[in-house]
């Protein structure tokens, strides 16, 4: 699958697309003879972070600040002299090159620098695009209007963030821009326990699990197709690039013991098994579970069953861009059910001065 005929069909020749809408500002202030500012003052600057965030397959991100520090992320930035979002039209790169610029954090100087550095004019209207972490499989024609990533689930497990943002420096200043970075993916959790009838103080060990029915890949547009378009708005597209829907591979395959059990008693508690590690969810591409192209299933093996394995059908289930879905398996006696839970991701803050 080549990149470019992605974008030949992905982006001019599909109408939908999902971006998120908010227009990055920029504000250049006149240097007044005798004043004390420094050199940078006017140096293009941003801000912006997520706040408890989580990472998929096993990462944990406490210190949100600290985990984003550890890697780039890459912005795109457009300049007009004209007041609008508009895809054609006079737009010059803000950056030095067409490609992504990247921004790290420095820890000497204890903020987010890149090279060279650009510089407000007050008379334009700038927007930006970002996306963390840098290193991702983004499609070469990417800009800030709008850009492409691939996202291959069985190989890849970080926690895919997308921004954009506006700034007009003559209204708004030059203060560091806000960059509030939004969840690309959906996160899934998966939990085993007993029915609350089955024999008290039976135990148990889940001691592997995988999924089967699922796109393992998937392919992100994030931007404007159109003028028309919402600027935030986030499109996955399935298929149409070669990522077909992979009815009997075994996805997220996890291995290790985790105990389940049913109280033995009125000062007992009943245990619930969560697979996979750490913070025991890992990511996906948005898609729809068990659609019309097949069912998706979770399977596993526990200690008591040996050999058996406990196959359940998971509900049509639709999945949204940053939420988490937990699903509970419930053994019965004869047979299992699922209980589904929906919620938001963390709310991402913007807190930490990035000076571009």
């Amino acid at each position: 699958m080549s990149f470019s005929n992605i974008f030949i069909h992905g982006f001019y020749g599909r109408p939908l697309m999902v971006t998120l809408a908010a227009l990055l500002m920029f504000t250049a202030c006149d240097k007044q003879s005798g004043t004390s500012e420094p050199d940078d003052a006017d140096d293009i600057s941003f801000a912006g972070t997520p706040s408890q965030t989580k990472a998929g397959g096993g990462d944990v991100i406490t210190n949100t600040d600290g985990k984003l520090r550890k890697a780039p992320f890459g912005i795109f930035g457009f300049k007009t002299s004209s007041d609008d979002s508009s895809i054609t039209g006079n737009l010059t790169n803000v950056f030095s090159t067409t490609d992504a610029q990247k921004v790290g954090w420095s820890q000497s100087d204890g903020k987010w620098t890149y090279s060279p550095k650009r510089r407000w004019e007050n008379s334009m209207h700038y927007r930006f695009r970002a996306f963390w972490p840098y290193d991702v499989e983004l499609n070469p024609d990417s800009n800030a209007s709008r850009i492409g990533i691939e996202y291959k689930a069985t190989t890849e497990s970080y926690d895919l963030l997308v921004a954009y943002a506006t700034r007009y420096p003559l209204n708004e200043g030059i203060q560091p821009v806000r960059l509030l970075f939004h969840h690309a993916l959906s996160g899934l959790r998966f939990k085993i326990r007993f029915d609350s009838k089955v024999k008290k103080g039976t135990v148990d060990y889940v001691n592997r699990f995988y999924l089967q029915g699922m796109y393992s890949v998937g392919y992100m547009i994030y931007g404007q197709m159109a003028d028309s378009d919402p600027v935030d708005k986030i499109e996955w597209i399935f298929d149409r690039y070669g990522n077909t829907f992979d009815k009997t591979g075994r996805m997220f395959d996890w291995t290790g013991k985790e105990k389940f059990s049913i109280a033995a008693n009125a000062t007992d508690k009943s245990e619930v098994a969560t697979v996979f590690d750490n913070d025991k969810v890992v990511f996906i591409p948005p898609q729809t579970l068990s659609s019309g192209l097949g069912v998706t299933t979770a399977n596993f093996y526990t200690q008591t069953g040996g050999d058996a394995l406990h196959s359940v059908d998971i509900p049509r289930t639709t999945l949204e861009p940053g939420k988490i879905y937990t699903f509970t398996l419930v053994i019965h006696d004869t047979y299992l059910t699922v209980d589904i839970d929906i919620k938001d991701w963390d709310v991402l803050q913007s807190n930490v001065d990035i000076n571009l």
